[in-house]
């Protein structure tokens, strides 16, 4: 079994700019970034990815 913790904060000033935000934070994800980081003047992210998970965190 695989399990990884992903935490992730975003914020927008609409709807369409936190799911922008959210959009790029999976991309950069999907690239293999175990951290990122980005703003612009109406939204922005932060993540971590680990796969370093305690076994009282994993569900079920």
């Amino acid at each position: 079994m695989i399990s990884r913790k992903i935490t992730i904060f975003i914020r927008g000033e609409t709807e369409a700019d936190v799911e922008d935000a959210f959009n790029e934070a999976v991309d950069r994800l999907n690239a293999g970034c175990a951290t990122g980081t980005d703003s612009n003047s109406t939204s922005g992210f932060t993540f971590e990815n680990t796969d370093e998970v305690p076994p009282n965190e994993v569900p079920c």
